[in-house]
């Protein structure tokens, strides 16, 4: 990854390049399983939205689409 940001430069990323990193590794990865742990990840670095508990619902579904 390309750190020209001054916060990737000191060896601090923010939470954007954090998440970068994270897709470029699961791009490479062919395991799905791995992909949805890897897609958890992305999430939990970026961070969610906060939701009550009537908002919540059973299932989150993720969809990363990746432009070349």
């Amino acid at each position: 990854m390309n750190n020209s940001s001054s916060a990737g430069a000191k060896g601090n990323p923010t939470r954007s390049e954090a998440a970068l990193d994270k897709l470029c590794e699961l791009v490479g990865c062919g395991d799905k399983r791995i992909e949805l742990s890897s897609a958890k990840e992305v999430l939990s670095l970026l961070g969610l939205p906060e939701i009550s508990q009537s908002e919540q619902s059973e299932r989150l579904e993720v969809e990363i689409k990746v432009v070349t």
